[in-house]
């Protein structure tokens, strides 16, 4: 993979790998500019960890077959699950109260996914959640 851009309700991100398949950019950005105090990686070379500096952090754990199952940044963790295929098929989001809000507990979000479409390297190319929100992908392959 290339390229992906994904759009999901209007708005959309775009992520670009290198010939190996590491994460380069996000909407242009190097991950050096998005994590200027730097990322760290596992011994399969897997982002485990970047800092934002005074931004935030982020934290993804795996699981043994390699899929990111916690992604822990700035006020938001996510779990994630998998099916036979290794798709996402739920995710729990779960989103801490703003600073200072005594009132609240933060937000907590339960996702499931459906696969609608896959292109012809079996990578999803438009997948719905269980409200029917469609979330599409545009993927570029290195020739």
């Amino acid at each position: 993979m290339k390229e992906c851009k994904q759009t999901n309700d209007g708005f959309t991100v775009t992520y670009t790998f290198d010939k190996n398949g590491f994460w380069l950019t996000q909407d242009g950005q190097p991950l050096k500019v998005l994590f200027p105090g730097g990322i760290e990686r596992d011994k399969n070379k897997r982002i485990v960890s970047g800092s934002a500096d005074g931004y935030g952090s982020c934290n993804i754990e795996y699981n043994a077959q390699g899929l990111a199952t916690v992604i822990a940044y700035d006020d938001v963790y996510r779990e994630l699950s998998y099916d036979a295929d290794g798709y996402v098929s739920k995710e729990k989001m779960e989103i801490a109260p703003e600073m200072g809000d005594d009132n609240s507990d933060g937000e907590t979000h339960n996702y499931s996914y459906t696969i609608v479409k896959k292109d012809n390297y079996g990578n999803w190319t438009s997948r719905k959640d269980q409200k029917g929100k469609l979330t599409t992908r545009i993927i570029t392959y290195y020739k």
